[in-house]
């Protein structure tokens, strides 16, 4: 081979009917040489060159969904010479050449549920090879609203179900997922799919629900805002107690969720002192014989 646009394998290079493999787009200039058998001096080497002109086929590209752009690059086969034209698509834009297979896009319209667009690059006649296209789709999507998902919610002990309520997405879709807490709550209706969702069995303590809003899920970025759920627990004293005459001993109640927490005398003899009466696990002394209780942790 004496030129060419990349290296190419002969299947035998002595052969006159050799197969060549490894051709791309492009001309190549490929030798072929006699050389005398006899010695030199007698007959000089005799060569010929021919070219062969390899022509691709149209290539437009993939079709990339993309998000709220005005402008976009359109790129064909490179160093080819071919024409970029809009088949379909509102509203249209306009089409600047910048190179012999690329123009530019202008003017392209988006929505939350996308703009699609068809775009088309044609190579001409070369030679014997007819002409060809290919086509590429492209949808601009509107970037999605911001996400709301609501103020906290705090519910009492002896409640298990909430309604989550976030805003309506002015663009995209809105759907909810659970993302940490105690327990597994059970979806209630419209669950996933709106912006309003049921939720049943919360288990006492503090969960984080997730709103997302998404107009494509891969073009543009999914907008979230997180609300927290947050149900108190039933108060609970711990178990009671037998002790032999014991002066002192530690509480072991349960700890409050959000309430305010504190240990009071309900009834007994003497006057028992708290070390700290917000403490659940607080140590009591000056015992005689005593009941106590927990108060504050019920809503």
């Amino acid at each position: 081979m004496a030129s060419g646009p990349g290296s190419v394998t002969f299947s035998t290079a002595s052969a006159p009917a050799a197969v060549v493999s490894g051709l791309v787009f492009g001309t190549y200039a490929f030798v072929w040489n006699i050389t005398p058998s006899g010695g030199a001096g007698i007959c000089q080497t005799s060569s010929d060159t021919m070219l062969i002109t390899v022509v691709p086929s149209a290539f437009a590209g993939d079709d990339p969904p993309v998000c709220q752009v005005s402008n976009i690059q359109l790129t064909g086969n490179a160093k080819t010479a071919g024409t970029w034209s809009l088949i379909s698509g509102s509203p249209a834009p306009t089409l600047t050449v910048i190179s012999s297979f690329s123009s530019t896009a202008s003017g392209l319209g988006h929505s939350a549920a996308g703009n699609s667009y068809v775009f088309r690059y044609t190579l001409p006649v070369i030679g014997t090879c007819p002409s060809t296209y290919d086509e590429i789709s492209i949808t601009n999507y509107s970037q999605p609203s911001q996400a709301d998902a609501g103020s906290d919610v705090e519910i009492c002990h002896n409640e298990s179900t909430v309604t989550l309520n976030a805003a309506v997405p002015t663009a995209g879709i809105g759907y909810w997922t659970y993302v940490s807490g105690p327990g597994t709550p059970a979806a209630g209706s419209a669950n996933n799919t709106s912006n309003d969702t049921n939720l049943l069995n919360l288990s006492a303590g503090v969960h984080t629900f997730r709103f997302h809003v998404a107009t494509h899920p891969t073009a543009c970025l999914v907008s979230t805002d997180d609300v927290l759920v947050i149900r108190e627990r039933a108060a609970f004293a711990g178990n009671d107690t037998a002790a032999c005459s014991p002066d002192s001993l530690f509480l072991g109640a349960s700890s409050a969720v959000f309430n305010s927490m504190s240990w009071s005398v309900l009834s007994g003899p003497g006057t028992p002192v708290f070390s700290n009466s917000t403490n659940p696990q607080s140590r009591i002394k000056n015992l005689l014989r005593t009941c106590l209780r927990a108060v504050g942790l019920s809503s």
